[in-house]
């Protein structure tokens, strides 16, 4: 068996091998194999040393570069892909902050949270820096009225929606810094619990027409 006919033999070996024991797909490989192959020198340096080998093997001028291509090749076919995070995953969809009287020292912000993946995310907190504290609430009826209680998560089905809207989930936030102005813009970052964030340019609106509909059910935000 010739040098080249004995390095794709052995590869192919390889490859199947780890696929079988660990269950991963090889990303890339034959593109991998093919730019080796193409290169003198990692053939030449097969030939002298076993495959294990290659990657320490000096070679003239691209004895380097061919390394790198092996490690590369052991990384894609060892590895899984990375999964892509939730900041890069998740829509927002018409967010905005709840406008309040001046003095009043909390408000809200509300949105659609769309997850379009496969794999389902958790939003585990928010923040904003025209607030001191920004939190996940919801509101739950007890005792026949309806109160607010903070959220430690929200899960974010694969495929799915969740709303923030008054009455229900929302992000509190508590201590304003500022005035909310209608038509001013309030930047938010929603926190997720793989570590990513997403921020978030939310309009100030005045809600006073549907927290009057709402006024009967105790529901202010």
């Amino acid at each position: 068996m010739n040098s080249l006919a004995r390095i794709s033999h052995t590869l192919s070996t390889a490859t199947t091998q780890w696929h079988a024991l660990s269950g991963f797909h090889a990303v890339g490989v034959l593109g991998i194999v093919s730019t080796m192959l193409a290169r003198p020198s990692v053939v030449k340096a097969a030939h002298h040393a076993p495959l294990n080998r290659l990657a320490t093997t000096r070679c003239e001028k691209s004895g380097l570069g061919n390394a790198m291509l092996l490690g590369l090749l052991l990384f894609t076919t060892g590895h899984p892909a990375m999964a892509d995070s939730a900041g890069d995953v998740i829509l927002v969809q018409d967010p905005y902050v709840r406008a309040v009287p001046p003095g009043q020292p909390n408000s809200a912000s509300f949105m659609s949270l769309h997850n379009p993946g496969e794999q389902g995310h958790v939003l585990i907190g928010a923040s904003s820096p025209v607030a001191e504290v920004a939190e996940l609430h919801t509101h739950t009826m007890e005792g026949g009225m309806m109160r607010m209680r903070k959220m430690e998560k929200v899960e974010l089905p694969g495929g799915g929606h969740v709303s923030l809207e008054p009455g229900g989930l929302h992000v509190m936030m508590i201590g304003l810094k500022q005035k909310l102005v209608p038509g001013e813009i309030v930047s938010l970052r929603l926190l997720f619990e793989d570590g990513s964030q997403l921020k978030v340019d939310a309009p100030v609106r005045k809600l006073q027409m549907r927290m009057k509909k709402n006024e009967h059910k105790g529901q202010m935000h």
